[in-house]
């Protein structure tokens, strides 16, 4: 079980014995605020999504900047383009099962979410650095470093709305935030060539520099919203009296396994598959 105060497996103010509630908590439940509540559990699905918004976002910038690319590095080769997806890719098809037990076992959900979001923060802030220094050695290091955040965050992301959320809500749950994950990668598509070519009007040369800027921007705005989500949690487990709570239909341990096996292969494919598209 995780560190995180033995999960959270029933948040709801029903699992509660009637005569185990307070009259202060008794206040607490008629509240709209409290975790047992619509609205509660609403923001807390919102901010379950965007801890991995600016991940999408900042996973597809090459893909949405590959003109852009070859032209600020012009001894850029097909294959350094490939490992941009590559270097992303391949590493998670073995460390998302180690992430995913450390997270379980050591870390907890909050603390391991959080670690994985400043490791997206900085690397991307390796990749804009590169960017700015022209020096693709340091940009495919800090792509590397991205994907090992990247996706034991993924883990950490079902791992948290498995805790709140079961039954029928799970899988509703699970296509809602996989849905909005990808909404990263599609505004990706729109919003970083437009802002390359906003600022090359006014600084020519310096557009692909700031596009890079504003994926950290977004991996920041996730940072923030799983430190949101991290006190949400936290003030939830703090309200939440130790009663017998309602088991889960599935382990968390089985939860990260379901995960890391959805990662591993559709890191696999989607890694084999940069490489095809590049190469044709």
């Amino acid at each position: 079980m995780s560190r995180d105060g033995e999960q959270h497996h029933a948040l709801l103010g029903d699992d509660i014995p009637p005569k185990q509630r307070g009259g202060d908590e008794d206040n607490q439940t008629q509240s709209n605020f409290h975790p047992s509540s619509g609205l509660y559990r609403f923001v807390v699905l919102v901010l379950i999504c965007n801890t991995t918004f600016g991940s999408y976002y900042c996973y597809d910038i090459p893909g949405a900047l590959k003109g852009q690319l070859f032209m600020h590095f012009p001894e850029m080769t097909q294959l350094q383009y490939n490992l941009l997806y590559s270097l992303y890719s391949w590493p998670n098809t073995v460390q998302v099962f180690f992430g995913g037990y450390i997270i379980d076992r050591y870390l907890g959900v909050r603390r391991g979410c959080a670690i994985c979001c400043v490791v997206l923060c900085f690397g991307q802030a390796l990749v804009c650095f590169g960017v700015q220094q022209r020096r693709v050695d340091l940009v495919l290091a800090g792509r590397f470093l991205f994907g090992v955040g990247g996706e034991t965050l993924a883990v950490g992301q079902s791992a948290y709305a498995a805790q709140w959320f079961k039954g029928a809500e799970l899988a509703t749950a699970f296509g809602v935030v996989l849905s909005f994950s990808r909404i990263g990668s599609a505004v990706n598509f729109d919003v970083s060539p437009a802002v390359v070519e906003y600022v090359n009007e006014s600084q020519p040369g310096s557009g692909l520099i700031w596009a890079m800027y504003v994926g950290n921007m977004f991996c920041v705005f996730s940072l923030l919203c799983c430190l949101l989500l991290n006190w949400m949690d936290h003030r939830a487990e703090k309200m939440r009296l130790d009663t017998d709570s309602v088991e889960s239909m599935v382990s968390d341990e089985e939860v990260s396994i379901v995960c890391a096996h959805a990662c591993v292969h559709v890191h696999v494919c989607v890694g084999g598959g940069g490489v095809e598209g590049g190469s044709g």
